[in-house]
Protein backbone atom coordinates (compact mmCIF):
# COMPACT_ATOMS: atom_id res chain seq x y z
CA UNK A 1 0.00 0.00 0.00
CA UNK A 2 0.63 3.55 0.06
CA UNK A 3 2.46 3.63 3.43
CA UNK A 4 4.91 0.48 2.44
CA UNK A 5 6.14 2.56 -0.82
CA UNK A 6 6.35 6.06 1.43
CA UNK A 7 8.39 4.12 4.29
CA UNK A 8 10.16 2.62 1.71
CA UNK A 9 10.87 5.94 0.18
CA UNK A 10 11.75 7.71 3.10
CA UNK A 11 14.35 5.10 4.39
CA UNK A 12 16.27 5.61 1.13
CA UNK A 13 16.18 9.28 1.75
CA UNK A 14 17.48 9.53 5.05
CA UNK A 15 20.30 8.16 4.47
CA UNK A 16 21.94 11.33 2.16
CA UNK A 17 20.23 13.67 4.31
CA UNK A 18 21.57 12.61 7.55
CA UNK A 19 25.26 12.28 6.00
CA UNK A 20 24.39 16.17 4.33
CA UNK A 21 23.46 17.73 7.87
CA UNK A 22 26.92 16.00 9.06
CA UNK A 23 28.97 17.35 6.30
CA UNK A 24 27.27 21.09 6.86
CA UNK A 25 27.80 20.86 10.59
CA UNK A 26 31.40 20.07 10.17
CA UNK A 27 31.64 23.05 8.11
CA UNK A 28 29.94 25.41 9.83
CA UNK A 29 32.14 24.33 13.36
CA UNK A 30 35.14 25.50 10.55
CA UNK A 31 34.55 28.65 9.39
CA UNK A 32 34.17 32.11 10.85
CA UNK A 33 30.96 33.30 12.17
CA UNK A 34 31.26 36.50 10.09
CA UNK A 35 32.61 34.64 6.53
CA UNK A 36 29.89 34.95 4.41
CA UNK A 37 29.02 31.69 3.59
CA UNK A 38 28.17 30.59 7.06
CA UNK A 39 24.46 32.08 6.69
CA UNK A 40 23.94 29.88 3.37
CA UNK A 41 24.94 26.81 5.43
CA UNK A 42 22.29 27.52 8.03
CA UNK A 43 19.85 28.18 5.11
CA UNK A 44 20.54 24.52 4.04
CA UNK A 45 20.42 23.14 7.30
CA UNK A 46 17.04 24.34 7.54
CA UNK A 47 15.76 23.19 4.94
CA UNK A 48 17.87 19.64 5.39
CA UNK A 49 16.32 19.59 8.48
CA UNK A 50 12.41 19.88 6.97
CA UNK A 51 13.02 17.16 4.71
CA UNK A 52 14.43 15.10 7.46
CA UNK A 53 11.08 15.66 9.16
CA UNK A 54 9.26 14.85 6.12
CA UNK A 55 11.05 11.46 5.68
CA UNK A 56 10.67 10.91 9.37
CA UNK A 57 6.76 11.48 8.87
CA UNK A 58 6.82 9.06 5.93
CA UNK A 59 8.50 6.70 7.96
CA UNK A 60 5.65 6.49 10.47
CA UNK A 61 2.69 6.20 7.62
CA UNK A 62 3.35 1.83 7.98
CA UNK A 63 4.81 2.57 12.01
CA UNK A 64 1.49 4.29 13.08
CA UNK A 65 -1.01 1.52 11.60
CA UNK A 66 -1.08 -0.19 15.02
CA UNK A 67 -2.62 -3.87 13.64
CA UNK A 68 -4.00 -4.88 17.23
CA UNK A 69 -7.81 -3.93 17.76
CA UNK A 70 -10.11 -3.43 20.54
CA UNK A 71 -13.43 -2.67 21.40
CA UNK A 72 -13.67 0.84 21.63
CA UNK A 73 -16.05 3.33 23.00
CA UNK A 74 -16.18 6.74 21.20
CA UNK A 75 -17.32 8.93 24.14
CA UNK A 76 -14.85 7.43 26.42
CA UNK A 77 -11.61 8.17 24.02
CA UNK A 78 -12.85 12.04 23.52
CA UNK A 79 -13.22 12.00 27.63
CA UNK A 80 -9.82 10.77 28.71
CA UNK A 81 -6.47 11.86 28.25
CA UNK A 82 -4.61 12.52 25.97
CA UNK A 83 -7.74 13.59 24.07
CA UNK A 84 -9.67 15.23 26.72
CA UNK A 85 -6.74 16.83 27.73
CA UNK A 86 -5.31 18.11 24.57
CA UNK A 87 -9.16 19.91 24.56
CA UNK A 88 -8.88 21.73 27.74
CA UNK A 89 -5.64 22.95 26.83
CA UNK A 90 -7.91 24.41 23.97
CA UNK A 91 -10.62 25.98 26.55
CA UNK A 92 -7.40 27.33 28.56
CA UNK A 93 -6.39 29.23 25.00
CA UNK A 94 -10.19 30.92 25.24
CA UNK A 95 -11.58 28.97 22.11
CA UNK A 96 -15.20 27.40 23.03
CA UNK A 97 -15.26 23.35 23.03
CA UNK A 98 -18.47 21.93 22.05
CA UNK A 99 -18.84 18.17 22.66
CA UNK A 100 -22.40 16.44 21.62
CA UNK A 101 -22.93 12.55 22.29
CA UNK A 102 -26.16 10.14 21.41
CA UNK A 103 -27.81 8.90 24.70
CA UNK A 104 -26.60 5.15 24.12
CA UNK A 105 -22.65 4.55 23.29
CA UNK A 106 -21.21 4.12 19.74
CA UNK A 107 -18.29 1.21 20.32
CA UNK A 108 -16.12 0.84 17.01
CA UNK A 109 -13.75 -2.46 16.70
CA UNK A 110 -9.84 -0.50 15.99
CA UNK A 111 -6.76 0.32 17.33
CA UNK A 112 -6.77 2.62 20.15
CA UNK A 113 -3.07 4.27 18.96
CA UNK A 114 -4.67 4.91 15.97
CA UNK A 115 -7.80 6.52 16.62
CA UNK A 116 -6.43 8.61 19.37
CA UNK A 117 -3.61 9.84 15.96
CA UNK A 118 -6.56 10.72 13.99
CA UNK A 119 -8.29 12.50 16.38
CA UNK A 120 -4.98 14.78 17.48
CA UNK A 121 -4.12 15.31 13.80
CA UNK A 122 -7.82 16.60 13.37
CA UNK A 123 -8.22 18.73 16.34
CA UNK A 124 -4.64 20.64 16.07
CA UNK A 125 -5.85 21.49 12.49
CA UNK A 126 -9.12 23.01 13.09
CA UNK A 127 -7.05 24.82 15.98
CA UNK A 128 -4.68 25.80 13.87
CA UNK A 129 -7.50 27.22 10.72
CA UNK A 130 -9.04 29.54 14.32
CA UNK A 131 -6.87 32.16 14.64
CA UNK A 132 -9.17 34.28 16.43
CA UNK A 133 -9.43 32.32 19.70
CA UNK A 134 -13.17 33.31 20.60
CA UNK A 135 -13.94 31.00 17.59
CA UNK A 136 -15.72 27.42 18.49
CA UNK A 137 -14.31 23.84 17.74
CA UNK A 138 -17.02 21.09 18.44
CA UNK A 139 -17.23 17.74 17.82
CA UNK A 140 -20.04 15.32 17.53
CA UNK A 141 -20.38 11.67 17.82
CA UNK A 142 -23.30 10.13 15.54
CA UNK A 143 -24.65 6.50 15.01
CA UNK A 144 -26.71 6.13 11.44
CA UNK A 145 -28.08 3.07 9.29
CA UNK A 146 -27.22 2.77 5.54
CA UNK A 147 -28.20 -0.30 3.37
CA UNK A 148 -28.63 -2.39 6.65
CA UNK A 149 -25.63 -1.65 8.03
CA UNK A 150 -24.75 0.70 11.22
CA UNK A 151 -21.78 3.15 10.83
CA UNK A 152 -20.46 5.74 13.36
CA UNK A 153 -19.73 9.29 12.10
CA UNK A 154 -17.05 11.90 14.35
CA UNK A 155 -17.35 15.17 13.02
CA UNK A 156 -14.50 17.70 13.82
CA UNK A 157 -16.23 21.37 13.19
CA UNK A 158 -14.60 24.79 13.83
CA UNK A 159 -15.62 27.92 13.00
CA UNK A 160 -12.02 29.05 11.49
CA UNK A 161 -10.99 30.39 8.34
CA UNK A 162 -12.16 27.87 6.03
CA UNK A 163 -10.62 25.77 3.29
CA UNK A 164 -11.09 27.59 -1.07
CA UNK A 165 -12.58 24.86 -3.24
CA UNK A 166 -9.62 24.97 -5.44
CA UNK A 167 -7.81 23.69 -2.13
CA UNK A 168 -10.13 21.62 -0.84
CA UNK A 169 -9.43 19.02 -3.42
CA UNK A 170 -6.17 18.80 -2.45
CA UNK A 171 -5.84 18.41 1.18
CA UNK A 172 -5.45 14.61 0.37
CA UNK A 173 -2.26 15.19 -1.43
CA UNK A 174 0.73 14.05 -0.04
CA UNK A 175 3.10 17.05 1.12
CA UNK A 176 -0.01 19.52 0.05
CA UNK A 177 -1.15 21.82 3.13
CA UNK A 178 -3.06 24.94 3.29
CA UNK A 179 -1.02 25.75 6.25
CA UNK A 180 3.18 27.22 5.18
CA UNK A 181 5.73 25.64 7.28
CA UNK A 182 3.68 21.66 7.74
CA UNK A 183 5.22 18.95 5.79
CA UNK A 184 1.31 18.03 4.75
CA UNK A 185 1.67 14.54 5.45
CA UNK A 186 -0.85 14.97 8.63
CA UNK A 187 -4.68 14.15 6.70
CA UNK A 188 -2.44 12.27 4.42
CA UNK A 189 -1.61 9.41 7.40
CA UNK A 190 -5.28 10.07 9.02
CA UNK A 191 -6.55 9.10 5.54
CA UNK A 192 -4.32 6.11 5.46
CA UNK A 193 -5.05 4.68 8.50
CA UNK A 194 -8.92 5.49 7.83
CA UNK A 195 -8.26 3.43 4.78
CA UNK A 196 -7.17 0.16 7.02
CA UNK A 197 -10.04 0.30 9.06
CA UNK A 198 -12.90 0.33 6.52
CA UNK A 199 -13.85 3.81 6.60
CA UNK A 200 -14.37 6.85 4.91
CA UNK A 201 -13.27 10.78 5.62
CA UNK A 202 -15.09 13.57 4.33
CA UNK A 203 -14.44 17.24 4.02
CA UNK A 204 -16.32 20.16 4.06
CA UNK A 205 -15.28 23.65 4.45
CA UNK A 206 -16.28 27.79 2.65
CA UNK A 207 -14.01 29.99 3.08
CA UNK A 208 -14.67 32.73 6.44
CA UNK A 209 -17.32 30.07 7.67
CA UNK A 210 -15.19 27.43 9.02
CA UNK A 211 -14.54 23.84 8.24
CA UNK A 212 -16.45 20.01 9.37
CA UNK A 213 -14.29 16.83 8.55
CA UNK A 214 -16.22 14.02 9.24
CA UNK A 215 -15.49 9.55 9.86
CA UNK A 216 -17.17 7.36 9.26
CA UNK A 217 -16.33 4.12 11.09
CA UNK A 218 -18.28 0.72 10.84
CA UNK A 219 -19.60 0.39 14.21
CA UNK A 220 -18.78 -2.75 16.68
CA UNK A 221 -22.17 -4.49 17.42
CA UNK A 222 -22.32 -5.70 21.03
Amino acid sequence: GISVLASGTAQKLLKPINLTLLNLNFIANNIEEDNPVFDYINSIKTEMAQLKTISDQLMNLSNTQDKTSEIIDLKEIIEQPPINNLLLRTIKKGYTVNKKFPSKSVCIMASKNNIIEILIVLINNAIDAMPDQNEELSIVIEEAKKDGHTFASISIIDTGLGIPEEKLAKVFEPFYSTKGKSSGLGLLIVYSLINELNGRIGIKSKPGKGTTVKIVLPVHEK
